[in-house]
């Protein structure tokens, strides 16, 4: 029978230098489901992400990933794995020495092997959807944060992957382009075609993106629930900005 989980982790536990980070984790995403993934710093909410695509090797435990299976001692799928899946990772890691069309193009070239020509009609595609304009001849340094961030996406979304991955998306952003990048993820996982993880401290940012919520502490996943019920008193961890981008008061 066929899961209806597009992601399944099952007792993940995860290691880096002398630290447990993950501690036999379970955690799953149903196929057109969008979760938040929520916790303090260093709570190892990033890793997690990595462990899935292969970033971070783990000591035991099984991923899954659109129905591709991955252990400790057998990444084969781990090709598949990642063509299957986008990632925006913490602070872009764009390619500086390349413009926006070439930092877009390269997962284009690397991961569906497509000719220049196509390549290029991709790109100018996505920046227009992502209302990015005519950027591609522009290099990183000579934008925004916010239009870093946008190109970010473009480029975990350019092989129109299954699954996508969004690393803490909004942090460091003003409020009001906190809520545009909140608005574009929401936009292009419309219709419940696009499943993914979104990393992130904000309730505004979860409520607007996700679905449902999950905390990771103490190398553990604990079920939040759905984000529409979340609030900032019932979780210690988590502050919720008011409108003017400071953490509102929790009594």
């Amino acid at each position: 029978m066929e899961s209806s989980n597009i992601i399944e982790a099952e007792g993940l536990r995860v290691r880096l230098a002398d630290r447990l980070v993950l501690d036999g984790m379970d955690f799953s995403v149903k196929k057109g489901e969008m979760v938040a993934l929520m916790g303090i710093s260093g709570s190892g909410k990033s890793t997690l992400l990595r462990a899935i695509v292969g970033l971070f090797s783990m000591e035991a435990g099984r991923i899954s990933v659109a129905g591709f299976p991955m252990g400790p001692s057998d990444r084969s799928n781990l090709g598949r794995i990642r063509r299957s899946t986008g990632m925006l990772f913490q602070g872009n890691a764009l390619f500086d020495s390349m413009s926006v069309a070439g930092n877009i193009g390269f997962v284009l070239q690397e991961v569906l092997r497509l000719p220049s020509a196509e390549i290029e009609e991709r790109v100018n595609g996505l920046l227009e959807r992502l209302h990015l304009g005519p950027i591609g001849n522009k290099f990183p340094s000579e934008l925004s944060g916010g239009m870093k961030k946008r190109v970010g996406i473009a480029r975990a979304v350019a092989h129109n992957p299954e699954v996508v991955f969004y690393d803490d998306p909004t942090a460091g952003l003003d409020p009001i382009t906190e809520n545009v990048i909140s608005g574009l993820i929401a936009e292009l996982r419309s219709g419940g075609r696009q499943s993914g993880v979104v990393v992130t401290n904000q309730l505004a940012v979860a409520r607007k993106t996700s679905d449902r919520a999950v905390l990771v502490r103490q190398g553990k996943a604990l079920e939040l629930g759905p984000v529409a019920g979340l609030s900032a008193s019932d979780i210690p961890e988590l502050k919720e900005k008011d409108p003017k981008g400071r953490p509102a008061s929790q009594s």
